[in-house]
């Protein structure tokens, strides 16, 4: 599903700002 990508690309992005 869409959803589900997006949400699996925001968290991927917010670990590699944190990183």
């Amino acid at each position: 599903e869409l959803e589900a990508f997006f949400a699996a690309e925001e968290q991927r992005q917010r670990q590699a700002f944190i990183d």
